[in-house]
């Protein structure tokens, strides 16, 4: 099961430019038995969106029953 969520894009960024995600994203699996949230993963990609096409920065993955043991089920910095 895949389910997709985005956040805004961030404009005028430059070279020198640190850039925060800020955001917050809610993802609700509805009806999973325990052995698909065991094997679930969660996958982040990093994209420097242009104009005509998006290049990948970099992807970070986390095993959701990783987010799901986490307190209030939240992963935060």
């Amino acid at each position: 099961m895949a389910l997709e969520k985005s956040s805004k894009v961030k404009k005028d960024i430059g070279k020198e430019s640190k850039v925060s995600f800020n955001e917050h994203l809610f993802m609700e699996y509805k009806n999973l038995e325990k052995e698909d949230t065991d094997a679930a993963q969660v996958k982040f990609l990093i994209e420097n969106k242009g104009y005509f096409k998006s290049d990948l920065v970099g992807t970070f993955d986390m095993a959701l029953s990783k987010i799901y043991n986490m307190k209030a089920h939240t992963m935060k910095d």
